[in-house]
């Protein structure tokens, strides 16, 4: 008995001496180390996890070590915990801490289970500070959101140019000629729902010579601005080029197109731009679709009705000549 006595006794104390040891290597280690028993209390925290928490010098089952979790982390890492006690295995997790100076700082923790052959007796731990980490995750996720952003601006604003006139902000050809195909592309079986403006600037050469191009883009972005007050969202104002103009008029009968086009003459008329000296003025060919009629056919009987109101004399309104007479 006495020798299965100092058996015993010299295991007891190399089981001590093993643990002293390890606890005064953890204490020089940078990484942060706890040990808990099979209850979650800590019986054991390092000399580098006390440092990092300014916590005091007293027995680590005197403090509350959970206060110093951020309370939007401090659920789900006691359930980790928790977890890890009931069914031993390893885990990892990453959580916010209150540090000394009163900023949160980042950890990830490594946890592992004591175990001998037979049994679970507690759970182990090393941290490490990846605050540093965070921060750089967090301004590349800044950073990649503003290049995201740039990207949706720049793309928004190419899509805007390959649609827009340049000088006159309103639709360009291309994207005027895709409306009207678009307008009588979803309305074929209806006679005459699309009526056509096709407006030019009557003398617009003479501007240009007399006063100079700067003068001319005046007259233009002018012109441009009184066909989007006249037609508002009831139309679609696009420059075709030079000085012609084409206005889309879904739904509009020959006399509403008619109707509109003296509101936009008398409009265009009224504009006072002192630079030019006189009155600028339009002419306007108007014409309404056929049945079956292909948007080529159109655009051509609205400009065969423009070159008429120019043979009139310009400054006036003239429809198609296969239009019904209008009032």
């Amino acid at each position: 008995m006495a020798a299965e006595g100092n058996v015993e006794q010299v295991l007891l104390s190399a089981l001590a001496e093993t643990e002293r040891r390890f606890r005064l290597v953890s204490d020089e280690s940078p990484v942060m180390i706890w040990i808990c028993g099979s209850s979650g209390e800590r019986h054991f925290v390092n000399r580098a996890w006390r440092n990092y928490l300014g916590v005091p010098d007293k027995e680590p089952d005197e403090i509350d070590w959970m206060s110093f979790v951020h309370p939007d982390d401090r659920i789900a890492y006691k359930e980790m915990m928790d977890d890890l006690l009931a069914e031993p295995r390893r885990g990892e997790v990453e959580f916010r801490v209150m540090r000394p100076c009163g900023e949160w700082g980042w950890i990830q923790e490594r946890i592992i289970p004591r175990q001998d052959s037979n049994r679970s007796y507690g759970l182990m731990a090393a941290a490490a500070d990846v605050t540093l980490v965070k921060q750089s995750e967090e301004l590349l996720s800044q950073a990649k959101q503003r290049m995201e952003t740039e990207v949706r601006r720049r793309t928004r604003h190419l899509q805007k140019m390959t649609l827009t006139d340049a000088l006159t902000g309103i639709a360009n050809r291309r994207h005027l000629f895709d409306q009207l195909a678009s307008e009588i592309g979803g309305q074929r079986q209806e006679p005459s729902d699309v009526s056509l403006l096709y407006i030019d600037i009557d003398r617009f050469k003479d501007i240009n010579d007399r006063l100079g191009h700067p003068i001319g883009d005046e007259v233009l972005i002018a012109v441009a601005r009184a066909l989007q007050r006249q037609i508002g969202k009831g139309g679609f104002v696009g420059r075709v080029g030079g000085e012609e103009f084409v206005v889309i008029l879904p739904g509009a009968s020959p006399q509403m197109a008619k109707d509109l086009a003296e509101s936009v003459r008398t409009a265009v008329s009224r504009l006072c731009i002192a630079s030019v000296g006189h009155p600028v003025t339009v002419s306007i060919g108007i014409a309404s679709r056929w049945p079956e009629e292909p948007a080529e056919d159109l655009v051509r009987r609205a400009d065969e009705a423009l070159l008429r109101a120019k043979q009139n004399g310009r400054n006036c309104c003239v429809p198609f000549a296969g239009e019904p007479a209008l009032a």
